[in-house]
């Protein structure tokens, strides 16, 4: 494997030109684009990343997230991806001082800039929340801060390594091989312990003191976890979803690892109502869909692999049904029972899918479409939350999987 590029090395278009900072994760450069003649901050991380398939997959489908955030306090992102077997991001260059530098030369900051400044900061995290991303390493380091010329033109913060956010649907700051992602100094210690890690648990709280560890409770069976339960016990989708495949992360939300051939993952959550539903939907869709959201332009079908439409029981996949339309409480479920995407990206097949009974939403994932689309037919009609069950709801009796591919799922 390559190792870090030099002062003056030529790196995925960029030259670079002098190193502003390291740290155990990554380098970050001063660099030039050599398209523009414009000047960047070009973050390298560490060769080892980039061997953990899991961490380098997660990585560049959160970093098009976080590159979507457009908010003048989130620092943007103009590239990102994989160059001689590194991953790296190519972001703003900020050319004032960061708020580790501003406490470590002034020794104090006055209550009122403080506030300022912090407030910036929590702006920008509230934006990443609303997408559902959670900043694994919000510290004084990362809050950039390019200096104003004067109180018409004041001092601005922009948060900064969002390369190693995670979205609020995964577990802890462990990657899968249990390397620990973050700065001690500012982790949440739900994030220290493996547990859930939840959006306001990362504005850089301090670890306190654990005299001892409290006893784990074992959680009570959600009522999604029972749903899926049954679902696998359904003649459709019999054996797709055994219980020992699953997880349940919290009483909104299970995971479920490699539950049949051709499966990776699949997580399933529940929300609140439809518009909580909707719009955790379209953000999903969206980050899969380079930041965009499209509806009705295509149907998912055995050999479509791109496309967003509304499903029903009944094996229709219409396009005159909007999302505003199925977001209304009065919208009948025999016009559109849930919603469905699928896209190839990433070098896997995502489908990702509502059920408006139950409020749910599913994303499972896979190498290859045909498994992943077979799979979610036989799943997302027998899921039985919030309303009536939707077992053997096949046209005829004998209706197989090819007859149900024919119909449209």
């Amino acid at each position: 494997m390559a190792g870090l590029p030099l002062v003056g090395d030529e790196f995925a278009g960029y030259r670079v030109r002098s190193v502003l900072g390291r740290g155990g994760m990554s380098v970050v450069y001063q660099a030039e684009n050599l398209r523009l003649s414009s000047v960047i901050a070009l973050k390298v991380l560490a060769p080892e990343l980039a061997t953990d398939d899991v961490f380098r997959a997660r990585f560049l489908e959160e970093s098009r997230i976080a590159a979507s955030l457009n908010h003048p306090n989130v620092i943007p992102i103009y590239d990102m991806g994989s160059q001689d077997e590194l991953l790296y991001i190519a972001m703003r260059y900020v050319s004032g001082t960061d708020m580790r530098q501003m406490i470590k030369k002034r020794g104090r900051i006055l209550p009122a800039t403080a506030l300022f400044l912090v407030g910036q900061a929590a702006r920008a995290l509230d934006a990443a929340h609303r997408q559902g991303l959670v900043h694994r390493d919000v510290k004084p380091g990362n809050l950039l801060i390019e200096r104003g010329i004067d109180e018409a033109d004041p001092d601005h913060v922009y948060l900064a390594d969002f390369g190693i956010t995670k979205h609020a649907m995964s577990r802890s700051g462990l990657t899968s091989t249990g390397q620990f992602l973050g700065t001690i100094d500012y982790v949440a210690p739900e994030q220290i312990r493996g547990m859930s890690v939840l959006g306001l648990a990362h504005h850089g709280t301090a670890m306190p003191t654990m005299s001892a560890k409290p006893k784990p409770k074992k959680p009570t069976e959600s009522a999604l976890m029972k749903a899926l339960v049954v679902t696998n016990r359904s003649n459709e989708a019999q054996g797709l979803l055994p219980p020992s495949t699953c997880k349940q992360d919290s009483q909104i939300q299970v995971t479920c690892t490699a539950p049949a051939t051709g499966i990776s993952a699949v997580v399933f959550q529940t929300f609140p109502n439809l518009t909580a539903l909707y719009a955790a939907y379209m953000d999903k869709v969206s980050s899969l869909n380079s930041g965009q959201f499209k509806q009705n332009f295509n149907d998912c079908e055995s050999q479509v692999t791109y496309g967003e439409v509304a499903w029903n029981h009944l094996f229709q996949h219409r396009k005159i049904y909007t999302v505003d339309q199925m977001t209304n409480t009065g919208f009948t479920d025999d016009k559109a029972a849930g919603r469905v995407f699928c896209n190839y990206t990433q070098g896997l097949e995502y489908m990702v899918w509502t059920q408006n009974d139950g409020h749910v939403m599913g994303v499972v994932a896979g190498p290859v479409h045909g498994d992943v689309w077979n799979w979610w037919v036989a799943i997302h009609h027998n899921i039985g939350l919030g309303g009536s069950m939707n077992m053997n709801m096949n046209p005829t009796p004998s209706a197989s999987m090819s007859s149900m591919s024919t119909m449209g799922g």
